[in-house]
């Protein structure tokens, strides 16, 4: 009768490496001196235990291995005793791996990813948290991004904020950034063909992705691909086709939110809006979408314009945490295949100037010379006290020391530079 080959024991193994690659998402316990990797991947809590997608490799000569060096991948159940016996003697018996403790070294990662997952978060005294880098900020066409946070263009459709997600990843792009752009609705083709209009042949590289079933589905392999091509942010255009759900649910929107917090970078959503009363003030679904993004801006298609290959988009900043902005106005020019892209004065757009305040309505209306109150009230469809008591305030602001806009000639208003010109 043969004897069993004698067993190593841990300390015969020699080192063994863990390393934390995403808190709560993935761990890894190498074992260099035994060409063994086990990677616990896809982490979850179900009740009291602890779920995964355990992968083993193994590089020693002779193991019997699939797809390169993978002796096993499959859910896996950390917290159980018997699944780890049962994994440890499928993987010994499978890779032939009978001189080595295979058993002890699944318990030995089992308990680390369990501590890993135990431990307490730790907390730091803000006094030592570096000061906002303006480099995280960018701004494009009038709209400022934070680049380490989610922010969300949302609209009906046709209001320009697909148009200027792309715009503004391309701008990324060339300015030597990593952008990746996620899209649900699109295929590849079409956006290569607005890149071209856009930029010319030579447009700014992005990186594109076309998923098809719920971001919460594929956030695993879209994250590995963020990390294997050094992604700097985002784009996820749209929300409506990523959930795994309806977009009303609250627990929807915070599994999506959530799934994006896991890329580790800035993201820009691009999502939709009610048709309804009042559906502008809110992207559609449930308040977590407008509770979850830092800034975001409401797209609306003005009906100004008079010429089929022109669109204005009236853009609202809706949520800021900084300072909030003047509602802004962008111009998209469709012609001999190309796609002019600019800013223009809102103020000089009927659907979009009733927005704005007085003051930058009156800025606008008397760069043409000086105008009665009468007949400015008269086009703002304002009470004549109104632009009254902005042109005190204005006053008010010079006595302070402010620069002043304004000044009163006889019966008329004017603007300041007009007069000293």
């Amino acid at each position: 009768m043969a004897s069993e080959t004698p067993r190593l024991t841990l300390a015969e193994v020699g080192p063994r490496e863990f390393d934390v690659v995403a808190r709560g998402v993935c761990y890894r316990y190498r074992v260099p001196g035994a060409g063994l990797t086990f990677t616990f991947d896809r982490l979850r809590w179900k009740w009291d235990e602890l779920h995964c997608e355990l992968t083993v490799e193994c590089s020693l000569a002779g193991a019997q291995t699939v797809n390169g060096d993978v002796v096993s991948q499959a859910s896996f159940n950390v917290s159980s005793d018997r699944a780890r016996s049962e994994r440890a003697a499928r993987i010994t018996r499978e890779a032939s791996l009978s001189d080595l403790p295979v058993s002890r070294l699944i318990e030995d990662a089992c308990q680390r990813v369990l501590g890993a997952e135990r431990s307490a978060v730790g907390a730091i005294d803000l006094h030592d948290v570096d000061d906002a880098d303006d480099a995280v900020m960018f701004t494009c066409d009038g709209i400022t991004i934070d680049l380490t946070q989610i922010s969300m263009f949302y609209g009906l459709p046709g209001s320009g904020k697909t148009l200027q997600a792309g715009r503004m990843a391309l701008e990324l792009a060339r300015g030597g950034r990593r952008v990746g752009y996620v899209d649900f609705e699109w295929e590849p083709s079409a956006h290569k063909r607005r890149a071209r209009q856009m930029y010319g042949p030579d447009f700014p590289r992005i990186r594109y992705i076309r998923l098809d079933r719920p971001l919460t589905t594929e956030i695993d392999g879209l994250r590995r691909t963020a990390i294997t091509d050094g992604w700097d942010y985002a784009f996820i255009d749209s929300v409506s086709f990523g959930v795994a759900g309806a977009p009303e649910s609250a627990e929807v929107a915070s599994a999506f939110l959530q799934a994006c917090r896991q890329l580790r970078i800035g993201v820009m959503l691009v999502a939709h809006q009610t048709k309804g009363e009042g559906g502008d003030k809110y992207p559609f679904g449930s308040i977590l979408w407008y509770a979850g993004g830092r800034d975001i801006y409401h797209f609306r298609r003005s009906n100004h314009e008079s010429m089929t290959d022109t669109l204005i988009a009236a853009v609202t900043h809706r949520k800021t945490n900084g300072t909030p902005r003047l509602p802004n106005a962008i111009e998209y020019s469709f012609a001999d295949g190309r796609i002019s892209i600019q800013q223009v004065n809102p103020a000089g757009v009927e659907d979009i100037a009733h927005e704005l305040p007085i003051r930058q309505r009156l800025r606008h209306a008397l760069t043409a010379g000086p105008r009665s109150i009468e007949d400015l009230a008269a086009e703002f469809d304002v009470k004549p006290n109104s632009i009254i008591q902005t042109l005190k305030r204005d006053e008010d602001a010079g006595r302070r020391g402010k620069v002043r806009m304004f000044t009163r000639q006889a019966d008329k208003v004017a603007l300041l530079a007009q007069r000293s010109a």
